[in-house]
């Protein structure tokens, strides 16, 4: 059996990688070669171009963070949502490139990436905010490994421990003066059809503006999600009053159902934004949002003892653990419920 290791090569997938440092220039690359004859062979030519100063392959240390968000945005802009890669954008720009921008990948350290944390919080931010901009950063940085500009992460990147704020719910005995506010501040049938969706299919926002009509199975009241934010396929039932909301809508010819009457394409992010702030300040509830519509849903159905796996399937979550983390929460009447009936069952309540 011929000998499959090399000092300089190494097999990542199906692909021969390798690793090269001449004159004190260090390289990494794929050979796009799946057999180690030719990977040496594509070794060799490598080799012979950094000696004869004509190297093809990008050096870590001419590449900077700019020319690293604008690869990333290349390679993954097709796959990631607008929302994220605008994100990336506004963050690396605002915050990475001024701080670190000017210096080569490979000689980021953890005192930069210090100094940066620093200089959020000093301006006022957030420990949440700058945990943010460190996390877009690392993002950065793993892709260049995983690319072969870097041979490892160049920084230890830690996030600080944040103090959560409190999680607005809608509870459930307030969802019909809920509507009843919505139907209040809009006319807009495309808006009160949307927040109906959100309360009672536990859309995401992506998810819920690209609803697509040959999805839905009117027959079984039925919808396969269309773009789901972790690539997977699942099927929401659709509440009949849900269902009738969506009969409701204006009749459009494209394939969308809740389509911008101007463009025929989608809404833009943030559709229901406003609508749900002012329906949430009404109500005293701040805060409200179509993400925390989700929670809602998710506290709901914990309520009524839905198994935690169910809801994690009609959420599009992959772990229940992300479910009961961070959407389900319990609210102070059933907590008040659950502690008088525990105060009962022990024989301790106060006679009057």
């Amino acid at each position: 059996m011929a000998n499959q290791q090399h000092p300089n090569l190494e097999k990542q997938g199906r692909f021969w990688h390798y690793k090269l440092q001449v004159n004190g220039r260090r390289v990494h690359g794929s050979t796009k070669a799946t057999d180690l004859a030719t990977a040496k062979r594509i070794l060799e030519e490598r080799r012979r171009e950094l000696l004869e100063g004509r190297s093809r392959v990008k050096e870590s240390s001419s590449i900077f963070l700019g020319n690293l968000m604008e690869e990333w945005l290349t390679c993954h802009r097709p796959t990631h949502s607008e929302k994220h890669c605008r994100g990336l954008e506004s963050i690396t720009r605002i915050w990475l490139l001024p701080a670190m921008g000017d210096i080569p990948i490979d000689q980021i350290r953890t005192s930069a990436v210090l100094a940066l944390r620093a200089n959020v919080l000093t301006q006022g931010k957030s420990a949440t905010t700058a945990n943010n901009i460190l996390r877009h950063l690392k993002l950065l940085l793993n892709h260049a490994v995983r690319i072969g500009y870097l041979e490892k992460m160049p920084v230890r990147v830690t996030y600080l421990r944040a103090q959560q704020r409190p999680k607005p719910v809608l509870p459930w005995e307030r969802a019909q003066e809920f509507l009843q506010v919505i139907d209040e501040l809009t006319s807009d049938p495309q808006r009160r059809c949307a927040v109906r969706v959100a309360m009672g299919m536990a859309l995401r926002e992506g998810e819920l503006l690209t609803m697509k009509w040959n999805m839905v199975d009117s027959n079984r009241l039925r919808y396969t999600v269309y773009k789901a934010k972790g690539k997977e396929v699942r099927t929401v039932l659709i509440p009949e009053w849900v269902w009738a909301s969506i009969q409701a809508l204006p009749r459009t010819t494209g394939d969308w159902v809740l389509p911008d009457l101007k463009t025929g394409k989608p809404h833009r992010p943030n559709f229901l934004r406003g609508l749900l702030e002012r329906a949430g300040d009404r109500l005293g509830i701040p805060g409200l949002s179509q993400h925390r519509l989700r929670a809602s849903w998710a506290s709901w159905q914990a309520e009524l003892n839905t198994p935690v796996h169910l809801i994690a399937s009609a959420m599009g979550h992959k772990s229940a653990s992300v479910t009961l983390g961070w959407y389900v929460v319990s609210n102070l009447q059933a907590q008040q419920n659950a502690q008088d009936k525990l105060t009962k069952q022990l024989g301790l309540g106060v006679e009057v």
